[in-house]
């Protein structure tokens, strides 16, 4: 049974969105220290700032998700994509916006960067292999 893009995408976002949450909640001495001295996150508690970031970075996959489903029924559509030419995109994607962590110093770049990855690939792989059918 063939599913559409949009829908693969949103089933994609369920695992990049656990581990983009787990990357969050695991690393959360980072995030917190970069963010608490700006309002409005100096006045919560680093337990309400990491749930707030965890369930920001997670459930994020849930909009960018189908996003990434249209773009690649865009291009299928459109250039007729085919192989990896979506991975492709989406790590090349990853490794423009990870530099772009590191040159504009962004808080907690190391996190960024390796969640840039694991939606690249992830969405890459996954939206055209459930899209197969």
């Amino acid at each position: 049974m063939k599913i559409s893009a949009i829908t693969a995408g949103l089933l994609s976002a369920i695992p990049i969105g656990l581990i983009n949450a787990l990357i969050i909640y695991l690393r959360a001495n980072n995030v917190v220290v970069a963010v608490q001295k700006d309002p409005p996150f100096n006045r919560m508690s680093f337990q309400q700032i990491r749930l707030l970031f965890t369930a920001a970075f997670g459930l994020g996959m849930f909009v960018l998700g189908p996003l990434s489903g249209l773009a690649y029924q865009f291009g299928v559509n459109r250039w007729h994509w085919q192989g990896f030419t979506f991975l492709g995109l989406a790590v090349g994607l990853a490794i423009l916006l990870s530099i772009l962590a590191l040159v504009s110093r962004t808080p907690f770049a190391g996190e960024k960067i390796i969640m840039n990855f694991v939606v690249g690939i992830g969405f890459g792989l996954l939206i055209p292999w459930l899209t197969k059918g």
